[in-house]
């Protein structure tokens, strides 16, 4: 079993009752319905203790048909889907087991994969443990009703023309026409690459050769894709991620796959990422305030952390030499340092930047520290330096980053929006970026 581990580390949230599914004569009919394509018979059996013939049988029994599932692509692509649909469902032992993922790979997906567990609502439904039974009398005739509506509404709607992801095997078909030359960076990101760790599974096509041709064909010379800094280099101390070697050797892949096309590979980093406070054991002093997600931020008050933010970004450069840069975004939906969530007052929790009112020196040490790396490991490198924020600090920016370093160059992202919370979107409008030096 894959889910061995340490379900503490997985976040509850406020106390809350799941979703109840009376539609359904028995909670474990639901789990199969809203598995039935995306997980196999076999997983399914595991997870409601029983065997696959079982599992088929009470699908068909539902009106449900087999079909060509491709079991393994919704494994590798689609697995927030297949959370989304038993978040209501299942408790966190069975959906480990169903995902045949360990709790800590389940708590870095929650905290990582683009917010999803504010997405999710900040919490984890109360539920207990689901089990496959035999049905009763009653419970048989209410499924045969769901079975008889399921047959006629498949017979009503039009065949699926087009398979679950079957975009990725379009590429390359609109390559017709002039070639775009590029004037300066144009740097795009790819709905064909995963968001929240790219790099982890080396056997995902993250970026084909017929999109990197399209791409380059119209003047895309830049793709970027989010990157953890801890999770490819030990940055936060003496023991690496697991996985780092071949998260660094995917991208060595990637960097070479691309440059090919001519296009570059940007990294899109969100440092220093907040993260849980155990996190934190090596070195104390480098944490700062604790959210109300219960993730802490990082102190830009402490010298020794910035060294180390420094020699993060350099070992990642000396290792994969041809990265074409970094995009990096210093305060926006995820927690980074004291002053990155100020609707939170996070600051005053911090003995050492209390009373800082102002985010912009905190933000210019983090994009000076990432800087001092590139150019500590000679790379060629690029740096994109960037803070969301309301359109009233874009000017104080402007006005103050050269003043706390010279040599800066960055650019400031705000919401067209003027009531904009950091990182969010209010009313009608978007973001904007301006470049300050």
């Amino acid at each position: 079993m894959q889910n061995m581990g340490d379900f503490s580390v997985l976040p509850h949230g406020e106390t809350k009752k799941a979703l109840s599914f009376p539609h359904f004569p028995a909670c474990f009919q639901a789990v199969i319905w809203r598995n039935w394509g995306l997980v196999t018979f076999e997983r399914l059996a595991r997870v409601l203790g029983t065997t696959a013939d079982n599992i088929k049988a009470a699908g068909e029994m539902l009106g449900l048909q087999c079909g060509d599932f491709d079991y393994q692509l919704w494994a590798r692509r689609g697995y927030l889907t297949i959370i989304r649909k038993n978040w209501h469902l299942l408790n966190y032992e069975q959906l480990c087991e169903l995902l045949d993922w360990t709790p800590e790979r389940l708590a870095f997906v929650l905290r990582e994969d683009d917010f999803f567990w504010h997405k999710m609502g900040h919490l984890k439904p109360e539920v207990g443990p689901v089990h496959y039974r035999e049905l009763t009398g009653e419970e048989l005739i209410a499924t045969r009703e769901i079975a008889e509506t399921t047959s006629q509404i498949l017979s009503e709607i039009p065949r699926k023309s087009e398979k679950p992801f079957e975009f990725l095997q379009q590429f390359g078909r609109r390559t017709s026409g002039k070639t775009v030359q590029a004037n300066g960076l144009r740097m795009i990101y790819s709905y064909a690459t995963l968001y929240g760790d790219p790099l982890f599974d080396d056997t995902i096509d993250l970026l084909p050769e017929d999109l990197l041709a399209e791409y380059a064909k119209n003047g895309i010379n830049a793709v970027w894709i989010q990157a953890i800094l801890y999770t490819l280099v030990p940055w936060l101390g003496e023991k690496p991620a697991v996985g780092h070697e071949k998260r660094i050797a995917s991208l060595k892949r990637l960097v070479a796959k691309a440059k090919r096309h001519g296009i570059r590979i940007y990294l899109y980093l969100n440092e220093p990422r907040g993260v849980p406070p155990g996190m934190f054991e090596e070195h104390p002093k480098w944490g700062g305030a604790i959210s109300s997600d219960g993730n802490q931020a990082f102190c830009t008050e402490n010298p020794e952390m910035l060294a180390a933010l420094s020699a993060g970004v350099q070992s990642l450069c000396e290792q994969v030499r041809e990265i074409g840069g970094f995009f990096a975004i210093t305060q926006s939906e995820n927690l980074t340092h004291c002053l990155s969530r100020p609707t939170e007052s996070l600051v005053k929790q911090c003995p050492l930047c209390r009373n800082e009112k102002n985010p912009v020196k905190g933000i210019v040490r983090i994009l000076t520290a990432i800087n001092n790396g590139i150019k500590a490991a000679k790379s060629g490198a690029g740096l994109i330096g960037t803070k969301l924020s309301p359109q009233g600090h874009v000017r104080q920016v402007k006005r103050d980053a050269p003043r706390f370093h010279r040599s800066l160059d960055v650019c400031v992202g705000h919401n067209s929006s003027s009531a904009g919370r950091h990182g969010g979107r209010h009313g009608r409008g978007g973001r904007r970026w301006t470049r300050s030096s």
